[in-house]
């Protein structure tokens, strides 16, 4: 597909399994080489489902023979793994989850949970892996005092327990229940 690209403003997207992204061998020295030609814009990860009948999680890989000068040396990762829409049978990307995605890749900045810019050289010092979520910062978790945590669950139970014995009162009182 490098080869077929347009010398001057050639550009490619392909569509393949995350695992392109960090497994070693021939994958690993392809992506090192892909990696070191500087042809590589932006790694966009998906979320599993999106495509029909797989549960494979799949990845876009775009590829820009005519990078510009802001993009050269660098690679946009964005995490889109959590931009989708749910629904009964698969996971959709609606209009408005592609202009999202869309939008982390040509804001090309770093974004907490969603998108970061490396260099050629940081992502060398990772052994060339592009696993998204290495790079990406993420939101803090909030942490929470354990004695609070144990306090609000016992709190929670006997809110449980009480309101059980209120539905089964009301199940007795209506015939549906019979001790």
């Amino acid at each position: 597909m490098v080869k077929s690209m347009d010398e001057d403003n050639g550009r490619c997207a392909v569509i393949l399994p995350q695992g392109v992204l960090f497994h070693g061998g021939a994958d690993g020295k392809m992506r090192q080489k892909l990696i070191e030609s500087d042809l590589l814009d932006c790694v966009i990860t998906l979320a599993s489902g999106v495509f029909y009948s797989t549960g494979v999680s799949a990845c876009i890989l775009y590829l820009n023979n005519h990078k510009p000068a802001a993009h050269k040396g660098k690679i946009c990762l964005v995490n889109a793994e959590t931009i989708y829409t749910a629904q009964r049978a698969q996971n959709i990307m609606t209009e408005d989850d592609v202009n999202r995605v869309f939008k982390l890749y040509t804001d090309y900045q770093d974004v907490t949970d969603y998108a970061k810019v490396m260099t050629l050289d940081e992502i060398k010092d990772k052994d060339y892996t592009l696993a998204v979520n290495t790079y990406i910062e993420k939101t803090k978790a909030e942490t929470k005092d354990p004695a609070q945590v144990h306090t609000e669950f016992f709190a929670a139970l006997e809110d449980v327990k009480v309101k059980e014995e209120r539905m089964k009162q009301l199940l007795r009182e209506g015939g549906y229940l019979n001790d």
